[in-house]
């Protein structure tokens, strides 16, 4: 994208949540991404190459379609121990991808064995779908993370 077609454009962070790119800056020989946050107004510099710290926001279509995989279930991976499984949810997590977020819950969602961290991997990342859910339907937070938690509930038969 050129530097004129990002300007504007809405994007979602797991460390400011959802911001508006105000500019680009360059500082030495990286570009920089300046975002606005539009939960507290604070502007974070983010590097342009870094696309493993923000994503742009999905479009009502996309979001659609992420709702309708959140009420399948995923085949669960198989892994060598518990320890490795960890790992991989925690790395995975940190992707700012959002199918590979709603594969990623659909996963933690069914597995009967969840450890405090995959509890709390699975928290943040309904946290995440749920902010970006509530910005593209107009919806209190609240209201959303009520929403994905249901659909997630469902899926799992409760």
């Amino acid at each position: 994208m050129s530097q004129t077609d990002i300007l504007g454009k809405l994007v979602l962070s797991s460390n400011f949540g959802i911001g508006r790119i105000v500019d680009i800056n360059i500082m030495g020989d990286k570009e920089f991404l300046v975002i606005e946050s539009e939960q507290n107004s604070v502007k974070n510099f983010v590097p342009r190459s870094d696309e493993e710290s923000y994503r742009f926001l999905s479009e009502e279509g996309t979001m659609d379609s992420i709702i309708n995989d959140l009420k399948t279930k995923n085949d669960i991976r198989e892994f060598e121990s518990k320890k490795d499984r960890i790992n991989f949810y925690r790395d995975q997590s940190n992707v700012q991808d959002i199918t590979v977020i709603s594969e990623l819950l659909c996963e933690l969602n069914h597995l009967e064995d969840r450890s405090s961290t995959e509890e709390k991997i699975f928290s943040k990342l309904i946290d995440t779908i749920a902010l970006e859910y509530s910005y593209v339907y107009k919806e209190e937070i609240e209201k959303s993370t009520d929403i994905i938690t249901g659909i997630l509930q469902e899926a799992k038969g409760e």
